[in-house]
């Protein structure tokens, strides 16, 4: 008797709104939240607020809520959003450690580039990465991004210099790979369909 395959966790984006702000400021100061960034010092309220404000209106970037079976987890988004070069810059984060190696960051990047070069119609797609940060590289490669520079010893993280690795990925590779990943995910486990991989803008 063959087994049924585990069904995944569904997971989606929702907008961010004025009342994550706390959620994200507490989030963002987690220890292993803060280790995967450039800066890895606690950040202070008023500065967060400011930041927060400012992101909320600025044109150039999108911040999403990363959701899970109705449980709030981490931060998608698309910023430096240029409608003249048709290019974005993409990062997230878990916060939940328990989502972690779930599979989940899958599926947030599937979503994201779903939204960027279906639904924004960009022709680029980019993301920064700590050397270091092999699972996140493999996730990246497996998706189609594509290794375009480094900047060596740019920042230091975990107490020791650290390059940074430069990835991108072009709306026509995106076309390409798309159905492959779709294909991976469900194989996976995960239930996805067009209707449920729309973010909501």
């Amino acid at each position: 008797m063959v087994s049924e395959k585990k069904q995944r966790p569904h997971t989606s984006l929702r907008p961010v709104h004025e009342n994550d702000s706390v959620r994200i400021w507490e989030w963002r100061n987690l220890p292993h939240v803060s280790k995967f960034m450039y800066t890895t010092a606690r950040i202070e309220w008023n500065s967060h607020q400011d930041w927060f404000k400012k992101m909320m209106l600025d044109p150039a970037c999108l911040y999403w809520i990363i959701v899970v079976d109705e449980v709030d987890i981490g931060v998608a988004c698309l910023t430096q959003i240029s409608n003249v070069h048709g290019s974005a810059s993409w990062a997230f984060y878990i916060a939940d450690e328990s989502f972690r190696g779930t599979g989940v960051g899958n599926v947030v990047e599937l979503l994201v580039c779903i939204n960027a070069f279906e639904m924004l119609g960009l022709r680029r797609v980019w993301c920064e990465v700590l050397a270091w940060n092999k699972p996140i590289i493999r996730m990246h490669e497996k998706f189609g991004f594509v290794r375009e520079g480094v900047k060596r010893q740019h920042v230091v993280s975990v107490g020791k210099p650290c390059d940074v690795l430069y990835f991108g990925l072009l709306r026509n590779e995106w076309i390409e790979v798309k159905n492959r990943s779709l294909g991976r995910l469900r194989r996976a486990g995960f239930q996805l369909t067009e209707i449920e991989v729309e973010v909501e803008a």
